[in-house]
């Protein structure tokens, strides 16, 4: 699998143009399948790949730690 920018937003493509979401953040690291590559170079994605992904973001949200911001510099 390579990686590849698609309207603006990075899959991992195999080679029969399937593209995946690739999660390192679990103990085994999976793929998810989220669409195919076209011969335009877009996206079509399944129309249940928010729910394939929805627990990840639901996790992303929980462990997001507030970061305080730099101190703007007065000239």
């Amino acid at each position: 699998m390579q990686r590849e920018v698609i309207d603006g937003i990075p899959f991992w493509c195999d080679k029969e143009n399937n593209l995946y979401y690739y999660d390192v953040n679990t103990t085994a690291p999976k793929t998810i399948l989220l669409g195919t590559k076209t011969a335009a170079n877009t996206a079509t994605l399944r129309d249940d790949w928010e729910q394939h992904l929805a627990a990840i973001l639901a996790q992303y949200r929980t462990d997001a730690i507030p970061r305080t911001r730099k101190p703007a510099v007065k000239a």
